[in-house]
């Protein structure tokens, strides 16, 4: 449970599972931040009743932000095909499911939500698309009452495919999450994306969106 879970064994759990799945350098850099940062906002998470005292809690966040944590992680993982970011995926998801087991904390599509921006790129990974999840297109006061997500227990959102999502998509995806988080942390509002940890995966020497301007136009893209 989580009185008896140590973060000082956490060195020990993430080399395990790079191990097991076979990670390569930047693959296990890539895992070891995102793991960091999904640990430390429970950390942060001031709805969860914390079992520890404040000194070993100060002793937790340390560790976790030696290993490269973020308070509000925003990453780009490209790498061309076949480079093995599914992996760093399958790591991340098989972690975080173990870590949220030991501190007796829900693990769902809810907490580590997977998407993509087509849904053959979702099906591969078994996400639904971005624009369902975050009900790209819908109004956002309909997704608010009828979303698929629970978003007071989300932590972290991986879209895959970046490169196919138009930058007005991209923009709405910003608004929309502020909104969603807020409901449940007013300072939400304040941050890119509500604060959510956030992986962008894919290559964007790849496929564009057709017809719509990129999302790394930083003429058109202040968050960018």
């Amino acid at each position: 449970n989580s009185a008896n879970f140590s973060y000082a064994n956490v060195s020990i759990s993430m080399k395990e599972c790079i191990k097991h799945f076979n990670l390569d350098p930047k693959q296990a850099a890539a895992f070891t931040v995102i793991c960091s940062s999904f640990m430390l906002s429970f950390l942060n998470d001031p709805t969860i009743t914390k079992t520890k005292s404040k000194s070993e809690l100060e002793t937790a966040s340390k560790i976790l932000l030696e290993k490269g944590a973020k308070s509000r992680l925003i990453m780009h993982l490209t790498g061309s095909g076949g480079s093995g970011k599914s992996f760093v995926l399958k790591a991340t998801k098989a972690f975080c499911h173990q870590f949220c087991k030991a501190i007796g904390q829900p693990f769902d599509e809810s907490v580590f939500i997977i998407s993509a921006t087509t849904n053959t790129a979702a099906a591969q990974i078994q996400g639904d698309t971005i624009h369902s999840l975050a009900g790209l297109r819908s109004r956002l006061t309909n997704i608010m009452r009828n979303g698929k997500i629970n978003w007071r227990l989300a932590k972290v959102l991986f879209i895959d495919e970046i490169s196919m999502l138009d930058i007005k998509d991209f923009i709405k995806l910003d608004k929309y999450l502020r909104h969603f988080m807020a409901q449940y942390n007013p300072d939400a509002m304040n941050f890119p994306f509500g604060g959510l940890h956030i992986v962008l995966c894919g290559d964007f020497s790849q496929l564009n969106p057709i017809g719509r301007n990129v999302i790394y136009d930083r003429n058109l893209n202040a968050l960018w």
